[in-house]
């Protein structure tokens, strides 16, 4: 039993290792929006009985398409919730970490760990971009 359990913390350890291996830094300029999503149990369908789950979006546009980062927010989670809704519909800049989505809770083929956010003017003719390598 000891084994086992010793080789499913190596296997657990290892997953999250490469997880972290697989973040980029990224600086994205985009509009902030509050969105809700169906979570569990199924992941499709709030009238059905799944729970709703809400979750920032920044939406990052270009000549060529819109891309849609959710955020997340772990650290100074109080003080960037409050930017975040001051800033709904606004553009806003973050800069932070991205990676791809691996389970039903991500709504967006890819997240950005949030570092800072900060409002910008809106004054480009491009209102929005992302920058940072992308694999």
């Amino acid at each position: 039993m000891k084994l086992l359990s010793a080789i499913l913390s190596l296997v657990c350890l290892a997953a999250v290792a490469n997880a972290q291996l697989d973040e980029r830094p990224i600086r994205a300029v985009g509009i902030v929006s509050l969105e809700v999503f169906p979570g569990r149990p199924n992941y499709e369908s709030i009238k059905e009985g799944d729970e709703p789950e809400k979750e920032w979006i920044l939406t990052v546009a270009s000549e060529e398409r819109n891309e849609r980062f959710q955020l997340v927010v772990i650290d100074g989670r109080e003080q960037k919730d409050s930017m975040l809704r001051r800033c709904i519909g606004k553009k806003v800049a973050v800069e932070g970490s991205i990676w791809e989505a691996h389970t039903g809770h991500h709504h967006t083929p890819f997240l950005i760990t949030v570092r800072t956010i900060q409002e910008e003017p809106n004054q480009s003719p491009h209102p929005t971009r992302a920058s940072g390598p992308r694999g």
